[in-house]
């Protein structure tokens, strides 16, 4: 551990929030060892200290200590702390909204916040503690008309009967609860496996994740994976699979097992052998109704191994799940302080090979995104640019496609 004089301080990357950026800035500069492009969900605490090589001169009082070096602890060291609080609070005088603030909801007037908790280590066995509370005071506003009465009146007037994102949670104020990014996990020979509700981000995208984003926080899950790239020779390995439950809200009408669905998938990355930088990778993840009956589980769960292609797949057209698969590529040059990435995303199967390479655009979209950092005595400045380009294909398949009657949420239990 540092010395008792030492100029401490701890950093949670939480993605989506300013410590990710913060830390993507550092890795840019070479100030903090590459991170997977795969999946990033905060489960590291990064301990920064100033000691080691002391404060450069010409820094201010307001930047971090921790700005110029950092130290993290050997794996096999006890450790453990207090992880930041963080209190939020605004007025919202019209429509409600959500502005990628994990499971805060801010409906019309006050909404409060408070967010922190507690971390430990005891050598491959790791703790975070991180819940999330707020309390929305959700005064009434004119709602705009759903067709029903009764609490599916505060339902989205937008396919009320399959799309779960409430314009209003109830005509009473609305407090919620959640673990916000909080784990619990073991990482042993280069593996990795545990429990968690932390937000994830798949993929190499800042502000729009093609598959999976931390806009509206996590999910319950499970997870297995490398806790460090595998080195194959060739190429250093990173893997993740991950299972959880995604929850409908009280206001769209069901209950019992119909309320949630599984969601679960995979992301896979290589960093090729002599190429500095540079790291390729897949996704695949799948959204389906949550089993009914013993058995079905293990099949749900194998399902993102199954071919890409409806040639060879039975049943596939009566199915009720929805299914994204991505391939995408980040180059970091931290000589030039820089970095670039590109992802191609695809929905659901093309029927056969011959499809799939005449109209590999059909039902897609991409994104491409460059960030440049510069750095002086005082404040790193970045620039960052992300893109995104995707809407209906040549086929004409017409408006938004819905997935049945099970209908599609972003809700756990307060997000959207």
């Amino acid at each position: 551990m540092p010395k008792r004089d030492a100029a401490v301080s701890w950093l949670y990357v939480v993605p989506g929030t300013v410590a990710d950026r913060y830390a993507r800035t550092l890795e840019n500069l070479g100030l903090l060892p590459e991170r997977s492009a795969a999946a990033r969900d905060g489960s590291e605490v990064w301990m920064f200290s100033a000691e080691e090589r002391g404060t450069p001169e010409g820094v201010s009082s307001g930047v971090p200590p921790w700005h110029d070096v950092y130290r993290t602890t050997p794996s096999n060291e006890k450790r453990w702390g207090l992880l930041p609080v963080r209190t939020q609070s605004s007025f919202n005088t019209a429509f409600p909204f959500h502005r990628g603030s994990g499971p805060v909801w801010h409906g019309k007037g006050f909404t409060q916040s408070l967010e922190g908790g507690w971390f430990g280590k005891w050598g491959p066995l790791a703790l975070v503690l991180n819940p999330v509370w707020f309390r929305a005071e959700n005064l009434d506003f004119v709602l705009a008309p759903t067709g029903m009465d009764g609490e599916g009146r505060f339902r989205s007037p937008l396919e009320s009967d399959a799309i779960d994102i409430p314009q209003r949670f109830g005509d009473e104020a609305y407090q919620v609860l959640s673990p916000g990014a909080s784990s619990l996990r073991l990482n042993m020979v280069g593996l990795t496996v545990g429990v968690s509700s932390s937000p994830q981000v798949w993929g190499p995208g800042e502000l729009h994740p093609l598959v999976m984003g931390a806009v509206a926080g996590g999910i319950p899950h499970v997870f297995v994976g490398t806790s460090t790239p595998f080195n194959a020779w060739i190429a250093d390995l990173d893997f993740r699979y991950m299972a959880g439950r995604t929850e409908r809200s009280r206001w769209f009408g069901l209950t019992g097992d119909d309320r949630f669905a599984l969601l679960n998938g995979f992301v896979a990355s290589i960093r090729p052998r002599g190429l500095p930088g540079l790291q390729l990778g897949v996704t695949r993840l799948f959204h389906q109704p949550w089993p009914s009956a013993d058995g079905m589980m293990r099949e749900l769960l194998k399902k993102p191994f199954e071919g890409i292609l409806k040639t060879g797949l039975q049943g596939v057209d009566e199915r009720l799940d929805d299914q994204f698969a991505s391939v995408f590529a980040r180059w970091m040059v931290t000589s030039a302080g820089a970095e670039v990435w590109l992802e191609f995303v695809r929905g659901d199967h093309s029927v056969d090979g011959r499809w799939l390479l005449l109209e590999p655009e059909d039902f897609g979209g991409y994104a491409v995104g460059f960030r440049k950092t510069w750095r002086s005595d005082s404040a790193f400045t970045v620039f960052h640019a992300e893109g995104i380009v995707s809407g209906t294909t040549h086929r004409e398949r017409g408006g938004a496609r819905l997935t049945s009657e099970w209908g599609m949420w972003g809700h756990y239990p307060g997000a959207i």
